[in-house]
């Protein structure tokens, strides 16, 4: 981007003399090339890689790594600690735990050894869960464990400490598997309109006597779109999903639902009735709610 810049601007300048309005226009063109490419903030792509989170100045970048190593190697994780400074300590560890997920689930799978590896860990040190989540290692590790265990056809004995209020009222030998918070959802509606319609027109037959033609609205077109309802929490359970808000509440068992969609940023799910209409949850984690949905909803039917 910064040659494209300079190009433009170099290509702007021959426009001076015979066209002020020309240069202008490619003169800040061209800046806001510069402009994008200097600060780093051209668009990633589609990769997601540029939304990573960054390791904080707190953090000790070199130790970090030291720190991983020492994780997965199951050496003596706890020396490499001490030899940070304690100002730096906990969010140095935080990243470490990030560097050590990440690596885990290069296969998109955490095995129980390595949940068992990470585990230890956190154990040892004096930091809670919550102080060594700065960047998401430890809510990951959560999300493959769940995950894995439901694929396995396995209850998770221990569900996540949910930072939102939950207060469905569960059925018996119900347990809550997962929580979203911050879920918008939408539903499909249909809007219909006519085309080629006519108004009519009257047709003097004789002195102060007319003949009207009829109007007619012309044929039905319909049009679907998904309409935004409200924003709350989806709660996915071993036999239901929950969905809350201040303006709607409901659940859909998994066996009334006849077909699951997956998005990357939601879940979609279709009930199955004749008068159904398509259902979408937009969420952070679409590919979370979709597998642990259908992984759900087969073990319902089992």
């Amino acid at each position: 981007m910064l040659i494209v810049g300079v190009l433009i601007i170099i290509a702007s300048i021959g426009l001076l003399n015979d066209d002020a309005g020309g240069f202008v226009f490619m003169l800040l063109v061209g800046l806001v090339f510069l402009y994008f490419s200097v600060r780093g903030l051209w668009p990633q792509g589609s990769s997601g890689k540029g939304n990573a989170i960054e390791p904080s100045g707190a953090v000790e970048q070199a130790k970090a790594r030291e720190l991983a190593a020492a994780i997965k190697q199951q050496g003596n994780p706890i020396a490499v600690m001490e030899g940070i400074t304690e100002d730096k300590r906990r969010e140095t560890a935080a990243y470490a735990v990030k560097l050590v997920v990440d690596d885990f689930l290069e296969d998109d799978i955490l095995s129980e050894e390595e949940e068992a590896i990470l585990s230890e860990f956190i154990n040892k040190t004096s930091y809670s869960i919550n102080e060594l989540d700065d960047y998401n290692g430890v809510r990951n590790i959560l999300k493959a464990s769940t995950l894995r265990k439901v694929l396995n056809g396995e209850k998770p004995e221990n569900t996540p400490d949910f930072q939102m209020p939950v207060h469905f009222n569960f059925q018996k030998s119900e347990t809550l598997i997962w929580a979203f918070s911050n879920v918008a959802y939408y539903q499909e509606i249909t809007r219909r309109h006519y085309e080629g319609g006519h108004q009519g027109f009257s047709v003097r037959v004789a002195k102060g006597l007319y003949y009207r033609t009829g109007a007619f609205k012309g044929r039905p077109v319909e049009e679907k779109s998904m309409e935004y309802v409200d924003t709350g929490i989806l709660v996915l359970t071993t036999k239901h999903i929950y969905f809350g808000s201040y303006n709607k509440m409901f659940r859909v068992r998994y066996n009334k639902i006849v077909a699951f969609t997956p998005y990357d940023d939601g879940l979609g799910i279709m009930k199955d009735s004749q008068r159904a209409k398509p259902m979408v949850f937009k969420l952070e984690d679409g590919w979370l709610a979709y597998n642990l949905a259908i992984n759900l909803a087969r073990q319902l039917e089992g």
